[in-house]
Formats: structure tokens, C-alpha cells, sequence
């Protein structure tokens, strides 16, 4: 023990720093290693138990390798999206949705204007106490390290 209790001794900050955190390495590896097994044990597609469940994922994969194997246009795009409407409704409803979303972000931007000031007033406040705050703790400081 006195062997071990001088090794240390000896060291000088730096290579205890660096053997406290060999040490922590070494633990987190350790620790990450020899934990949880079933965290290492892969996903197989077999281990699904419900065979409906099976079925309806066949399904989608095929119909999408049969959708990626289409040649496609317009049409097919939006029928994707919205496939009970014709064209001229679809590019109404666009229409619409560019309007409204415009309209949002002039309300958003109205809004953004009138907190400016607000938000800029207690954005100095907050400066302002961070500020002394800062200069009560410079004081402290000073006073800790000028004491006998």
C-alpha cells in the first residue's frame, strides 16, 4: 500500500490528471462492454410475430418498387398527393395554401415589428444586470484574493 500511496506522491499534477482519466476510460469501456447483451443482438425481420402485420409490409414494399419502376410524370405526382381531384382543383387549392401562407407570414411579420421594442427593452435590462452582477463578483474576487 505505501508503494502505491508513493507512486502517486511522486507523480506530478499533470500525470495524475492523466491517470484519473486513463482510469475513467477504462471504466466507461469496461462498463459499456460488459453491460446490457441484448443491446448487441441485431433486428431481424423474423422476429415479428404478427403475420398481418407481415403481410401489409409485403405489400407496401412491393407496391413501392412497383412505383419506383414507373416512368413518371406531373400528373402522377400530384395524383400521389391528392388522388380524388382533378388538376384544376389541385391547383386552386395551391393557390389557397400560397395565399394563406403568405398572409401568415405578413401576420408574423407585423407581429416580429411591434415586440422589436419590447423585447429589445428587456433584452437591455437583462444586460444591464448581468453586468453588475459581473462587477459584484470581479469585487469578490478581488477582495478573496488581497486578503492575509
Amino acid at each position: 500500500m505505501k508503494t502505491i500511496k508513493q507512486f502517486f506522491q511522486n507523480l506530478s499534477i499533470s500525470g495524475r490528471q492523466l491517470l484519473v482519466i486513463f482510469l475513467a476510460g477504462m471504466m466507461i469501456l469496461v462498463t459499456t462492454a460488459c453491460g446490457r447483451t441484448d443491446a448487441a443482438t441485431p433486428y431481424t425481420s423474423n422476429s415479428t410475430t404478427n403475420p398481418a402485420t407481415d403481410g401489409k409490409v409485403e405489400h407496401l414494399i412491393r407496391q413501392a418498387d412497383r412505383n419506383n419502376q414507373k416512368v413518371r410524370n406531373t400528373q402522377d405526382y400530384l395524383n400521389e398527393v391528392t388522388p380524388d381531384k382533378p388538376l384544376t382543383e389541385q391547383a386552386k387549392d395551391l393557390g389557397k395554401s400560397a395565399k394563406r401562407t403568405a398572409d401568415n407570414l405578413g401576420k408574423s411579420a407585423q407581429n416580429a415589428v411591434k415586440n422589436t421594442p419590447d423585447k429589445t427593452q428587456k433584452g437591455l435590462r437583462n444586460l444591464k444586470e448581468n453586468i453588475g452582477e459581473a462587477i459584484d463578483q470581479a469585487n469578490d474576487a478581488a477582495q478573496y484574493t488581497t486578503k492575509p
